[in-house]
């Protein structure tokens, strides 16, 4: 699946609702089906504005779900924290929560190890 906003932005206009903490845009609605589910989202600058209006209408009661939050530099621990909370208020359950630096194939390895652990693979 992936996140489409109802309405697209021109690329200045995506960067300037991505340095707002918070912000967020309307998102087609999605079929999440009854599975369990595994999130993968970009970090932008300071947000990225599609994730939170996915989060702020999902339905996400009782799903078990891991979260991967890609990113290319600095220090993402807090935002990570903040979307694993909002995935708690629309009732999700995480099992599986972490920061994927782009290029990282020690990080790729990490999360894909914690999906196999997850679903008793390992």
């Amino acid at each position: 699946m992936q996140l489409e906003p109802v309405r697209n932005h021109g690329f200045r206009t995506w960067q300037f609702l991505a340095s707002i903490p918070g912000s967020s845009v309307r998102v087609k609605q999605v079929d999440l089906g009854s599975e369990d589910l595994v999130f993968v989202f970009p970090k932008w600058v300071y947000n990225c504005p599609v994730v939170n209006g996915f989060l702020s209408s999902a339905d996400l009661g009782g799903r078990r779900i891991a979260l991967a939050v890609t990113y290319t530099s600095g220090n993402i621990s807090g935002y990570v924290e903040r979307l694993t909370r909002k995935i708690g208020k629309r009732g999700g359950k995480i099992l599986l929560s972490m920061p994927v630096k782009r290029g990282s194939e020690e990080d790729r390895e990490k999360f894909i190890d914690g999906l196999r652990h997850l679903s008793g693979g390992d």
